[in-house]
């Protein structure tokens, strides 16, 4: 009976210890796909999944299509990532815009303490379609000179083990703006996913970035303006 409880509590550790070794930080973009006319904006929230230590420090580097969007905002979450906590001061801009390459680089320090699990905002970027097209959004390290990435703190570098996403915004005439499911069509799916974040703001718990179809930070009536007069629609155009 003795060997069988040793047996037992071996087991369980080994699992645990598996469980906390193989865990896999992910990185997510919301929306992964929208649709806008010319001139219209589109919130994209940036997130990371699977915290399971207290992380010192990220760096993520966003790419887009410069001749289809332009950046008009982006911002870190500095409610939870901080670099005076790391006591040092950084020698590098938090975000970091170049339009004509076509990139955002963000840089965060310290992860506030006790903040784990899934969905943990690094930050946002704001797009505005100047010109019809495809833009693709992959986000990836940022690599920063002489800092490293994504380290917790026992210093061990996760750069390798985390999966990153590739997104998609359409600039297209007649767009479906108000198709947050991202399913190429406008119907009571969206406007489930519209009622329940209604209404809100950014860092709401309710807000929901696809849902904020003018890409103002707000969800309120101007969205659901928006999405009734394209309710419902099964003619949305092609955004692979």
């Amino acid at each position: 009976m003795k060997k069988f409880w040793i047996y037992v509590l071996v087991v369980g550790f080994l699992c645990i210890f598996s469980a906390s070794a193989f865990a896999q930080l992910e990185v997510t973009i919301n929306p992964s796909k929208a649709q806008r006319e010319v001139g219209g904006k589109v919130w994209v929230d940036i997130f990371i999944s699977g915290v399971t230590e207290p992380l010192l420090s990220y760096g993520i580097k966003v790419n887009f299509n410069p001749s289809v969007l332009q950046v008009v905002a982006a911002e870190k979450n500095t409610d939870i990532w901080k670099f005076e906590d790391n006591g040092f001061t950084s020698t590098k801009p938090d975000v970091v815009i170049d339009n004509g390459a076509g990139e955002v680089m963000m840089i965060g320090g310290r992860l506030k303490p006790g903040v784990t699990g899934d969905n943990i905002l690094l930050g946002h970027i704001v797009f505005e379609g100047t010109n019809l097209g495809v833009s693709s959004i992959t986000v990836g390290l940022a690599k920063p000179d002489p800092y490293e990435n994504f380290v917790d703190e026992n210093e061990v570098l996760h750069d390798d083990e985390i999966t990153f996403p590739t997104g998609l915004i359409c600039i297209v005439e007649d767009a479906c703006e108000g198709d947050i499911s991202g399913d190429g069509y406008i119907n009571n799916i969206d406007m489930l996913y519209l009622r329940r974040a209604l209404p809100s703001s950014h860092g709401d718990s309710r807000y929901n970035a696809a849902a904020d179809l003018n890409g103002d930070g707000y969800i309120n009536n101007i969205d659901a303006l928006i999405l009734r007069r394209e309710l419902p629609r099964v003619d949305c155009p092609n955004c692979p």
